[in-house]
């Protein structure tokens, strides 16, 4: 086998293979040990470019399900130095030198989160067959040097703001919430707040607001105060009203001002698909081994697929869905 920078291409081979024999508790095991491996973006990243210059695209959909979740379980670190670089910033108690830095570090931050949207933007270009594999190549070195960049900008943010004692900022560092729901069922959002500042924040609450189209469970949550680097999560329900596409806006207030807000786009469908549509990305279209993945992950962790309605995979599907997998690639099966 050829050299790789992760241990996932590997464990997915071992686990496409134990899918062709049929072994739904190997398949298993393997999956949640592919899912609980952390590497390094640019790892993935590397391994991610040979999978598509060897045209492997469900190995590739694989890596690229764990970029997506590196860049998610690294966002609010991100943002947290980014918010800090821009409170030393505006404090203006920095050198002229220290000030160029973490200019150059906010410039660099906007450049990363372009070149890192536009990167999973081609990727699933390239898997729905609209963008050759060579351009991806091409886009994936360039989003390795980006990292490689905003790693060593990181390092001088950390150097220089070390020693600072900031002024309260209080931030949204990141949210994460479902894309689909259907009209009648509820899924959360949940935001996590901070204090990227040394001093205590003042009285903090998050504001919600929604259109007609989807109901938040509450339009307000009070959040206290925080000291200097503390964070908190803040949970809200939304329940689908109609059908289509519909924004809510999550906003931070301090003392009853608004120092930040994020939105969230949902899709409510006015339908439940069963859970093999919504595993396989809608319709009829076969099932990979990336899609057999995912559903062994709800099943593990009895989780709700998306645009289901609030299902889960239960045993019987997951077997059901093994066995048609078996088929498709002529494997025999013993679940």
């Amino acid at each position: 086998m050829q050299d790789t920078s992760t241990a996932i291409p590997d464990l997915f081979e071992r686990y496409r293979s134990a899918l062709e024999g049929g072994d739904l508790p190997e398949a298993i095991e393997y999956a949640v040990r592919i899912d609980d491996t952390e590497s390094s973006v640019d790892s993935l990243l590397t391994d991610f470019r040979t999978a598509v210059e060897n045209d492997e695209r469900v190995l590739a959909r694989t890596i690229l399900g764990q970029i997506a979740d590196a860049y998610e379980r690294d966002g609010q670190e991100f943002q947290a130095r980014t918010q800090r670089a821009m409170t030393a910033i505006e404090e203006g108690t920095l050198t002229e030198s220290e000030r160029e830095e973490l200019l150059a570090f906010t410039r660099a931050a906007a450049q990363t989160d372009l070149t890192r949207t536009g990167f999973l933007v081609d990727a699933v270009n390239f898997f729905e067959g609209t963008q050759e594999g060579s351009a991806l190549v091409e886009t994936t070195d360039q989003v390795r040097r980006t990292e490689s960049d905003i790693d060593e900008a990181s390092d001088t943010v950390s150097s220089v703001t070390s020693e600072a004692s900031l002024t309260a900022s209080p931030s949204i560092l990141g949210s994460t919430a479902p894309e689909e729901l259907t009209q009648g069922t509820s899924v959360e959002m949940v935001a996590t707040v901070g204090n990227v500042g040394d001093a205590e924040s003042a009285a903090l609450s998050v504001s919600v607001d929604a259109d007609d189209g989807i109901k938040p469970n509450r339009s307000s949550v009070d959040v206290g105060r925080l000291a200097g680097g503390d964070r908190t999560e803040v949970t809200v329900e939304f329940t689908g009203q109609r059908a289509g596409s519909h924004s809510v806006t999550v906003a931070l207030e301090a003392d009853g001002s608004v120092v930040e807000s994020v939105s969230e786009t949902f899709d409510v469908r006015e339908t439940a698909q069963s859970v093999r549509e919504a595993i396989s990305g809608g319709g009829s279209g076969e099932l990979d081994a990336t899609d057999i993945r995912t559903a062994i992950t709800h099943w593990s962790n009895d989780t709700q697929v998306p645009g289901t309605g609030g299902k889960t995979v239960d045993t019987e599907t997951i077997q059901r869905l093994v066995t048609e997998w078996v088929a498709a690639n002529g494997g025999g099966s013993n679940v």
